[in-house]
């Protein structure tokens, strides 16, 4: 037997009750998709945490690319 939530008062009751017997409502349209899930609030995103990611990449980058400039310009003056 599933679960489902009486549109009344919010409880979780049998699937196949005919009334709830928290409130003693009846359970309105039985066929309406009133099964327990997990809260879409709860749910993750797929790309969280990849924002951080791609700013960390981009950092290095930059700092990868003054470094190799400043070689390039030090070896240079240096060399002559």
């Amino acid at each position: 037997m599933g679960k489902a939530k009486c549109v009344h008062c919010g409880k979780e009751v049998f699937d196949l009750a005919a009334d709830c017997p928290f409130c003693g409502k009846p359970i309105a349209n039985r066929e309406a998709p009133t099964n327990l899930s997990a809260s879409p609030w709860g749910w993750k995103n797929k790309d969280e945490g990849r924002g951080n990611a791609r700013i960390i990449i981009a950092v290095l980058a930059i700092v990868f690319a003054v470094a190799a400039a400043a070689a390039y310009f030090f070896l240079r003056v240096s060399g002559s």
